[in-house]
């Protein structure tokens, strides 16, 4: 968001950005209706090296590349996700993937 806000400020038109699925982000782009990617990867790290731990805890083989099924969000998507997490703050995730997990939406809703 603050890269967008430096092209506001300085008066110039908005190149195409690549974000995350921040809410805080996925917003500035629907108000601004800029053209832009949110990209999921880089977010959604968070629990790959536990699910790696505890398959190597239990023996199991572990891929040497691990490729997670996250697809980015696009412009055909982007209202589906602002409107799914509507009540979630500016620093949560849209695909986060713990929408399964005790209390979730409640717990994430007043950070």
């Amino acid at each position: 968001v603050a890269a967008v806000e430096a092209f506001e400020d300085a008066g110039k038109p908005y190149p195409v950005f690549m974000g995350e699925d921040e809410l805080s982000f996925l917003r500035k782009w629907q108000e601004t209706d800029m053209t832009a990617l949110g990209t999921v990867y880089s977010t959604f790290q968070w629990r790959t090296p536990v699910l790696a731990a505890q398959k190597i805890w239990n023996g199991e083989q572990v891929p040497a590349e691990w490729v997670l099924p996250q697809s980015p969000i696009t412009e055909d998507d982007l209202d589906t996700y602002l409107e799914a997490n509507k009540d979630m703050p500016s620093l949560h995730y849209a695909k986060f993937g713990g929408e399964d997990l005790p209390g979730y939406p409640e717990a994430w809703a007043d950070r």
